[in-house]
């Protein structure tokens, strides 16, 4: 049929209005996929190797730290952003129980975990020790709350883990995503000797209630 002047003809090589549009659609779904696998958390169980740090994205696997090494340096906060603590000047000719909990807030670290730590803090130093710290992976602002809500001031330190420095360089990241949202911190108790881990616990499955707690630390310390 011949073709009105006013009307260009569609060159034979190039696909229908229907066919362009298909093709447009898996491309964007592709894309979205790739885009969901690149922010998908590493699992915490494939922590086998080494790194200062990494983000949500990064699949570089992280060494847990062990009794001997030195405390990663990194930089916490306690009470407000404005308010940042050197890991370095925290332990710094110092014997130190730093605890690492899952998330401040949460029922097992406020009301077994914290609160442990806390009624033991005078027994606990009596062994020497100068000091107490709670971390958790959680803003200062959130962390300042919760010490004052447990009445941790004068006895546990409550500091702020906020960009998971910390908590990754040590190798204790644990996806609590399903959960908590996002990578959190495992719960462990740790001895520190300017720096040095003297002594670690960290709990099998990153959030039981058995190792870590502040009566049996007490006792292990008592014993020395």
């Amino acid at each position: 049929m011949p073709v009105h002047p006013s009307v260009t003809a569609r060159p034979s090589f190039l696909p229908t209005a229907v066919t362009m549009r298909a093709p447009c659609l898996r491309w964007s779904q592709w894309a979205g996929r790739r885009l969901a696998l690149s922010l998908t958390p590493s699992p915490a169980s494939a922590c086998v190797g080494r790194a200062p740090s990494r983000s949500l994205a990064t699949s570089t696997p992280l060494a847990m730290i062990k009794v001997g090494d030195k405390l990663p340096e990194a930089t916490l906060f306690e009470d407000s952003p404005a308010n940042s603590v050197k890991t370095s000047d925290l332990c710094k000719g110092k014997r130190v129980i730093l605890i690492g909990v899952p998330g401040a807030f949460t029922p097992a670290c406020s009301q077994t975990h914290l609160p442990g730590y806390i009624k033991e803090a005078d027994t606990l130093k009596a062994t020497g020790v100068d000091e107490i710290v709670c971390m958790a992976v959680n803003d200062p602002f959130v962390t300042a709350g919760w010490a004052k809500a447990q009445g941790a001031e004068g006895k546990v330190r409550i500091l702020s883990d906020v960009k998971r420095e910390l908590t990754s360089a040590m190798g204790m990241d644990f996806d609590l995503s399903d959960i908590l949202g996002t990578v959190r911190c495992k719960r462990f108790s740790m001895v520190l000797q300017d720096g040095v881990v003297e002594s670690l616990d960290v709990e099998p499955d990153g959030k039981g209630l058995s190792c870590s707690l502040a009566d049996v630390l007490a006792k292990k310390l008592a014993k020395k």
